[in-house]
């Protein structure tokens, strides 16, 4: 599940997703990768449930949600969110990169060095999970 837009800590732009709706997804039987190119969906503050990003939720979740989500903690720019997501949705498709840590830092490199994107984007869950056998 990709989403590409405006985003924050607790939603997907017009509240297409939020905090609140994360116990409603009932895709438990069929589970999810969520990569998120928006801004501070994996903004996270403090121990207090109130703080925690809709990507926290979305891996913790017992109803649906996903083994992993990829999210920025920070601000940045669509532009260069959208060469690491160019990169990452191409070697899923090629499939030689088999795990979501590696598919994560391969997408990382392809972002410039002092990028916030490189610097905040966070990964929830096991980077050893494989995506292809």
């Amino acid at each position: 599940m990709n989403y590409s837009g405006h985003g924050a800590q607790s939603l997907w732009d017009q509240n297409f997703l939020s905090n609140a709706s994360v116990p409603q997804l009932t895709n438990a039987n069929g589970p999810a990768i969520f990569t998120m190119l928006t801004c501070l969906n994996g903004y996270f503050l403090g121990p207090a449930s109130n703080d925690e990003s809709i990507a926290e939720l979305l891996v913790k979740s017992t109803v649906g949600g996903g083994p992993v989500a990829w999210a920025s903690s920070g601000k940045t720019t669509a532009d260069v969110q959208m060469l690491m997501g160019r990169q990452f949705f191409q070697q899923i498709g090629i499939g030689n990169i088999k795990r979501m840590g590696d598919l994560v830092i391969d997408a990382k490199a392809q972002t410039p060095a002092n990028s916030d994107v490189r610097t905040t984007w966070i990964l929830f869950g096991d980077p050893m999970l494989k995506v292809r056998e």
